[in-house]
């Protein structure tokens, strides 16, 4: 078994929430990821009394709150919201690679590994939802700056 079935298995409750790219491209990615885990504390089937998340609170959460700086390495209801959000993702990426053949998005979940700039800069941004102009032009970025990055060891 896998760590995220092994959680949704195990936690009391869990859910998933997620910003649409419309509201990437107004809030920016930093607020929509805040707004996408307001989603999740408030598609949970009870709420909780008490919110702890990695270093970030959640604007207009009913909850009490507190975030954590590494929290995910402190906490394991963190770590494990953390991996349910992160393998959720992924899972999304994933269903891209049969809708973009070619891209293999399910490898590198859109994430600026080599693979990815290299397949970025030969085949040109994928006409995926999440992958507007300015999401492109940010993927270019990361791979620009993630080769900066590895030239200078």
């Amino acid at each position: 078994m896998n760590w995220r079935s092994q959680i949704k298995q195990d936690a009391v409750v869990w859910c998933a929430g997620r910003a649409e790219v419309e509201e990437i491209d107004t809030l920016n990615i930093y607020h929509a990821g805040l707004l996408a885990m307001r989603r999740a504390v408030e598609g949970l089937t009870s709420q909780p009394d008490f919110y702890s998340g990695c270093a970030r609170r959640i604007p207009h959460c009913v909850a009490p709150q507190r975030g954590i700086i590494k929290g995910d390495t402190l906490s394991a209801s963190i770590a494990a919201a953390s991996i349910i959000a992160k393998t959720t993702r992924d899972k999304l990426m994933a269903g891209f690679d049969s809708v973009h053949p070619g891209y293999n998005f399910a490898t590198h979940k859109g994430y600026p590994t080599p693979e990815h700039c290299r397949l970025l800069k030969e085949l040109g941004a994928a006409p995926n939802p999440w992958q507007t102009t300015p999401h492109a032009r940010q993927a270019a970025e990361d791979c620009n700056e993630s080769k900066r990055i590895q030239d200078a060891y």
